[in-house]
């Protein structure tokens, strides 16, 4: 089954489930006549279609750009850390280097 029709049959089953199953509960006269839901269900269908239709360049476009954007920021991210190990690496070094001149000045 391809995923359009996978999702287009599970959103349209518990549409008819529910509303077939409310439909079936009610005793007397009911405003959920067959003509009602049916009615109710093209609608639903209609707005999910239009929906898609009319959303879907936008929303591709908002997660492409979202896609690139955090793509951007990882990169910075990794060159921010790769600074920040070379600044304690030189540190590092000067501590070393410290603690020898406080053993020499130590010793004299």
């Amino acid at each position: 089954m391809k995923p359009r029709k996978t999702t287009l049959t599970l959103l349209i089953l518990p549409i008819i489930l529910f509303a077939s199953s409310a439909y079936a509960s009610a005793e007397g006269a009911s405003p959920w006549n067959s003509w009602m839901l049916l009615w109710r269900v093209i609608n639903t269908i209609a707005l999910i279609a239009l929906l898609g239709y009319f959303m879907k360049k936008p929303l591709l476009t908002f997660f492409s750009e979202r896609k690139a954007q955090i793509e951007r920021d990882l990169e910075e991210a990794r060159e921010q850390r790769d600074k920040a190990e070379l600044i304690i690496g030189e540190y590092k070094e000067k501590l070393a280097g410290m603690e020898m001149e406080l053993e020499r000045c130590a010793l004299n």
